[in-house]
């Protein structure tokens, strides 16, 4: 997450209040695990993409865009929903965005 006064990538996890939040709405789900994938994944962009750090966060945006836009015309086609889900043993969390 950029530093709101420097503007320099600071922690590309949330926070652990962010996540016991998420967990507590979307299921019984640890918050370790989903904390864990996101910051691999925000590791992989950033080591295997030609991304500055700072435009991870603009990256995540347009994705929440690409799958919004995807859930809109799934509908419009007949469809009833579009989910993303994320299963562990110890249970499912549907991701609604990947921003923060």
């Amino acid at each position: 997450m950029p530093d709101k006064k420097t503007g320099k990538v600071t922690s590309i996890t949330p926070s652990r209040d962010a996540l016991e939040a998420y967990t507590k709405l979307h299921g019984g789900c640890s918050s370790d695990k989903l904390a864990d994938a996101l910051g691999m994944t925000l590791e992989c962009i950033l080591a295997t993409q030609q991304i500055r750090p700072e435009l991870v966060d603009d990256l995540i945006k347009f994705t929440d865009t690409y799958v919004r836009m995807l859930r809109n015309a799934v509908i419009a086609l007949g469809g009833t929903s579009l989910e993303i889900t994320a299963t562990f043993q110890d249970g499912k969390i549907v991701i609604d965005k990947f921003s923060r």
